[in-house]
């Protein structure tokens, strides 16, 4: 397949270049205006989250993230499973409840005294709620850690990026997940 308007670029690979093209965006802004742009611009406020303002709160938020993403997945195989309503319903309140456990765990193990997600955790939580942590945050470290694998040269960085773009999506997720552990 090609994208519509691309047609000397496959789909998968077009599709690859716009996510590096939103990643390298990031990379950017964390490089340069990190401190700044996580008081004024994060990602943090559009999720209703207390800014990032260093390394520890960023690893913070990651980690929270992955909290995030793991109970949106729970909900879509929940979704997907074709239980009736009522047994969806009651699914979505146990899998709510086990992530605020997770949480509290997280939290308590790695981040003692710190409670900066505490309110959203305890909100109601619904899709609204779930859709800033969409999947293209789950590769940011990855790729985060790519670029800083590279050394922080762009050419390197987006040699590799190609390289990644074409092996097949179980060996591409499995690579970025390798580096979602390191990073």
């Amino acid at each position: 397949r090609v994208a519509r308007g691309c047609k000397d670029v496959p789909y998968r690979e077009f599709a690859m270049q716009i996510h590096v093209a939103r990643v390298t965006a990031i990379v950017r802004q964390r490089e340069v205006l990190r401190s700044k742009a996580s008081r004024l611009l994060g990602q943090s406020q559009s999720r209703g989250l207390p800014p990032a303002q260093n390394d520890g709160d960023q690893a913070m938020e990651n980690g929270f993230t992955v909290l995030v993403l793991d109970l949106r997945e729970r909900l879509k195989r929940l979704y997907a499973s074709g239980a009736d309503q009522p047994t969806m319903e009651a699914g979505k309140q146990r899998e709510i409840a086990a992530f605020r456990a997770r949480y509290a765990q997280w939290r308590d193990q790695s981040w003692p005294g710190e409670h900066g997600y505490d309110a959203w955790v305890a909100a109601p939580i619904n899709n609204a709620r779930l859709v800033p942590f969409g999947l293209y945050d789950q590769w940011t470290p990855a790729f985060t850690a790519l670029f800083k694998q590279s050394q922080g040269q762009w050419q390197a960085f987006y040699q590799r990026v190609r390289e990644l773009s074409h092996q097949s999506k179980p060996k591409r997720d499995a690579l970025l997940a390798a580096l979602n552990a390191r990073a």
